[in-house]
């Protein structure tokens, strides 16, 4: 089992510390795409000029010209480029940072059951350090005292929609079978075509 990582990049300022993160995962990805949206190719420049040679050693990672239409067109992108023969695919946002474990454990959430995709908690640091609490799982979850849930549709539904109550997280806390990648080109659920940012 392996994962290509897609990395969305337009804020630069996090870059390095993304790299790194990526280099110290006990599974780490098979490669890595990177779809560049900053105004002037900045993280293109950046791998090109060798400044991060050392930081992205090991490494395989290919690049691509952003559409600079918006976060989710970089993210339709990137993944219509799957490579042929992708197990999972991982959105990493460039401003998102992953624990060293992070492909290890989502692999093995994939190989205990034929799911679609699989998330962990999202952990929110703010400037100063310290960590935010962020999510607000339901409580059959939260008082469970279990490490792996598998989650059906509705209660996804159920959790979620009425109460405003987005305890899934963000792209870069899931890691998703490569059969998903065709919800990117028409991401509508259950017939409600979800509301993206332009």
């Amino acid at each position: 089992m392996s994962v290509v990582t897609l990395i969305p990049a337009f804020k630069p300022q996090f870059f390095e510390e993304l790299l790194l993160a990526l280099r110290a995962q006990t599974c780490p990805p098979e490669r890595i795409i990177l779809s560049d949206d900053s105004a002037d190719g900045t993280f293109i420049h950046k791998l090109q000029n060798g400044s991060l040679d050392e930081i992205s050693e090991g490494l395989t990672i290919e690049t691509l010209p952003g559409p600079r239409r918006g976060q989710y067109a970089n993210f339709q992108q990137l993944v219509s480029v799957l490579p042929e023969g992708t197990e999972f695919f991982h959105i990493l946002c460039d401003d998102d940072l992953i624990q060293p474990a992070f492909y290890e454990r989502h692999l093995a959430a994939h190989a205990s059951r034929e799911v679609t995709c699989s998330f962990s908690r999202r952990r929110v640091i703010a400037e100063n350090g310290e960590s935010i609490d962020s999510d607000h799982f339901p409580d059959a979850i939260a008082r469970s005292g279990q490490d792996l849930h598998h989650v059906g549709t509705a209660t996804l539904f159920r959790s979620i929609l009425p109460l405003m109550n987005n305890w899934l997280g963000e792209f870069s806390n899931t890691v998703f079978r490569a059969a998903a990648s065709r919800f990117f080109a028409d991401p509508r659920m259950a017939g409600y075509r979800a509301l993206r940012a332009v």
